[in-house]
């Protein structure tokens, strides 16, 4: 084995060991935790595609994601990215239980400036410790089929064109704790149905041929 090997062994080892150490934590986080069975989850829908593509996981052989309580940010990619992710001050870990490529960070905030690789970003997981999702964040994600909250979110806004132009993601629950979208969030995006409660951030629920901060959608309730 030649020093290159042996650095690339000992860094997946790295990674291999963290990754577990966080896995331990949220399993105990969650065994702690008590279930709210009134409290609603909020996610996209998921198009087959995306759901076959999570079928089949990199290092998990498709093991399900942690549950909506987590307080981990995922952001799930259709390529390997190597170990780690940068975006703006947070940095994102490969988690090889996770399917496909998924990078975690527990995070307060979703940067506003785009994510890393936007072109082979396919799901994104926001934990319930991010507050809000910053301006471009997810811009001219193509391939962004799936955005889920966590069930008890603390997500209170989402910037400027923070979804505009992924035309791969056709609806989208809000949760509860959103008091402000900027204009054009969604502007261009494939954006058909919205759920969201009747009278938050002045829309209507359930409606037909809504504005709905750059798109025009149909709205229902959670």
């Amino acid at each position: 084995m030649n020093r290159q090997q042996a650095m690339e062994q000992a860094r997946q080892a790295s990674v291999n060991a963290w990754a577990q150490a966080q896995r331990n934590a949220l399993h105990e986080a969650v065994r702690k935790t008590p279930l709210d069975p009134g409290q609603p989850q909020y996610q996209a829908t998921v198009s087959s595609s995306s759901s076959a593509a999570g079928a089949s996981g990199v290092g998990g052989g498709g093991t399900p994601p942690p549950p909506l309580v987590s307080p981990l940010t995922i952001l799930k990619y259709i390529t390997l990215q190597g170990p780690f992710v940068a975006w703006d001050e947070n940095t994102f870990t490969l988690d090889p239980s996770l399917p496909n490529y998924s990078y975690t960070l527990d995070t307060s905030y979703i940067p506003a400036m785009q994510v890393p690789i936007p072109a082979a970003l396919t799901a994104v997981q926001i934990g319930n410790t991010a507050a809000s999702i910053g301006a471009l964040a997810f811009n001219n994600c193509q391939m962004l089929a799936s955005v889920i909250f966590a069930s008890i979110s603390t997500v209170t806004s989402i910037g400027s064109n923070a979804f505009s132009n992924c035309s791969a993601l056709t609806s989208i629950a809000i949760p509860t704790s959103v008091t402000s979208i900027a204009a054009n969030a969604f502007a261009t995006s494939g954006l058909t149905t919205v759920t969201i409660a009747n009278g938050q951030l002045g829309i209507t629920s359930p409606g037909l041929g809504v504005s709905f901060f750059g798109a025009i959608v149909n709205t229902q309730l959670p």
